[in-house]
């Protein structure tokens, strides 16, 4: 049997197990849910029209080794993950007057955790592609969350400051590579979008458990605050088990099924599959490409802003605004928020397209900025900040969908977490710089610094937006 027939007989194997199963794909050009049983005169599963077009992504292709029951399983690892994401990057806000009180230095110096954090993402980014070539996914998610655990074990006692600060830049790498993998393997579920609107309304649940948790230490244990860091402990360690039970060492391959091969146009016009590239050239395909910069300096403004907001808002409102130690409760509020617009507004998203949605979402965000610099209550900014987490909720997911359309299907998971795990950089570095602004003039430089960060993403959203319309003209020409 010829190469063509033996793909057609796999083909048509897959859609007879697809269709007793009654699974469905969605569509991410038209936005309609199909079923996957499409069969041509002779009886034979219908190909597509034409080779992937380069830069185009086409996920319902697919093939698809588990039932939808079996892959809610796996989902629930990609959750716990996010969960654990969003609960690290949460609790420095009600923490930080606490360490800085006991290490007894400026904020200043408090604030270097930052940029080492930013660091460790970096370090993870960077190391991502060739980790996943060389050990696969069940490995990857076990090296992050070693890395986490270690970070954890030191911080639970108070250790002198400089280990402290090494245990964050481990923190940083274990969040970054996890992060990264999670966002991966979600691109390649059935309806995408859903499942990835989920995990980040996941991240945003545990980003507002955490900043509730570490404010309950603060007040109630002020001598023993940092022990918040053993509930960090036992939740890694959960996450580490689950991920251990479910992916059991295996690559996504193994897990989901293969990807389809991504074709390539020869000199003679024909297209035929790519050989395979080392981690080294994945990576310079990565960075060559416009959208890859677009996406990645979107994602360091927008994730910088997210974390300065809810790590900074709670000084702001205690040193300019009077509040008390409950402030702390405003960065729940905001993460509150962005979990439920991460679930609540994905049939706006599809309705009015996300390219327009985002625009939307943003604009929003901004004017309500305006209400929390500029109206001197306590109440009205803690309802306005929860309002701009349901706002910017929608937008990491959004992004994530973007990246699903438009990178090659031979780079898109090394792409996602490439810029997953670099955008996860914003999270350490930019309240670091706005905590150095606020030390050397006041906090109240940190309004302006939020407010520049949202124009950024605005700006951003120009080129994402255009390279998403121009990935779905592609896959309609095909």
């Amino acid at each position: 049997m010829d190469t063509v027939s033996q793909l057609k007989a796999d083909v048509i194997t897959v859609n007879k197990v697809a269709a007793q199963n009654d699974e469905t794909r969605y569509d991410h050009d038209d936005e309609k849910y199909h079923d996957e049983k499409h069969v041509d005169e002779e009886g034979a599963a219908a190909a597509p029209a034409g080779p992937p077009s380069e830069g185009v992504n086409d996920s319902a292709s697919i093939v698809r080794k588990l039932t939808s029951k079996q892959e809610l399983i796996v989902f629930s690892a990609c959750c716990i993950s996010l969960f654990q994401a969003g609960w690290n990057d949460a609790s420095s806000g009600p923490l930080l007057p606490s360490l800085q009180a006991r290490y007894e230095i400026r904020y200043l110096v408090m604030s270097i955790i930052f940029p080492v954090q930013c660091a460790g993402f970096i370090t993870g980014a960077l190391s991502n592609v060739w980790l996943t070539d060389r050990f696969g996914l069940g490995w990857v998610v076990l090296i992050g969350g070693g890395f986490q655990t270690l970070s954890f074990a030191l911080n639970c006692w108070l250790p002198p400051y400089p280990l402290f600060v090494v245990a964050m830049f481990f923190n940083g790498v274990g969040t970054s590579l996890q992060d990264a993998q999670a966002n991966s393997l979600t691109n390649r579920f059935r309806r995408p979008d859903v499942k990835m609107a989920l995990i980040h309304a996941a991240y945003g649940l545990g980003a507002t458990c955490s900043p509730f948790v570490s404010t309950l230490f603060v007040e109630h244990y002020p001598q023993r605050f940092y022990f918040y860091f053993l509930v960090s402990l036992a939740l890694t360690i959960v996450n580490n088990v689950w991920c251990v039970l479910v992916y059991r060492f295996r690559t996504a391959d193994q897990v989901l099924g293969p990807e389809p091969p991504e074709q390539v146009q020869n000199a003679s016009g024909e297209y035929e599959e790519m050989a395979e590239q080392s981690s080294g050239d994945k990576m310079k395909r990565i960075m060559k490409l416009k959208p890859t910069w677009a996406i990645a300096c979107h994602l360091l403004a927008y994730v910088g802003l997210e974390v300065t907001i809810a790590s900074l808002q709670v000084s702001y409102l205690r040193e300019v605004r009077g509040g008390g130690v409950d402030s702390g409760y405003v960065a729940t509020g905001f993460w509150g928020g962005l979990t439920v617009g991460r679930v609540i507004f994905v049939p706006l998203n599809r309705k009015i397209g996300e390219g327009l949605a985002g625009y939307f979402y943003l604009s929003c965000a901004v004017g309500l900025h305006f209400v929390v610099w500029f109206v001197p209550s306590v109440v009205g900014n803690a309802v306005a900040v929860s309002i701009i987490g349901v706002l910017l909720g929608p937008i990491y997911p959004i992004v994530m969908n973007a990246c699903a359309k438009i990178f090659p299907v031979g780079i898109v998971t090394g792409a996602i977490g490439f810029v997953a795990s670099f955008g996860a950089a914003g999270g350490a570095i930019f309240p670091f710089a706005t905590g150095a602004l606020a030390d050397r003039f006041s906090i109240k430089v940190m309004q302006p610094c939020i407010l520049a960060l949202m124009l950024v993403c605005v700006i951003t959203w120009f080129p994402i937006d255009f390279s998403m319309r121009e990935a779905a003209r592609a896959k309609l020409n095909r």
